[in-house]
């Protein structure tokens, strides 16, 4: 089973200048946890993202299940 993703937990984007910045958050965490310093960087101009990583910002059994 495929479980929902956790509101809050989505991935996100700002748009910003032509300089993009890729932010991974950390081991069983979301991009939640790096939100803080992507609003920073983009007051500064730059574009930013920052992806869910597979398996994480739903449940324990879908990053179990999570590969490379």
């Amino acid at each position: 089973m495929i479980y929902p993703v956790i509101d809050g937990a989505e991935s996100f984007f700002i748009k910003g200048n032509s300089v993009g910045l890729l932010l991974s958050h950390g081991f069983l965490r979301t991009p939640q946890s790096v939100k803080d310093l992507g609003e920073q960087f983009a007051e500064l101009g730059y574009t930013v993202y920052a992806p869910r990583l597979k398996g994480h910002g739903t449940h324990y059994k879908d990053v179990e299940k999570a590969t490379h």
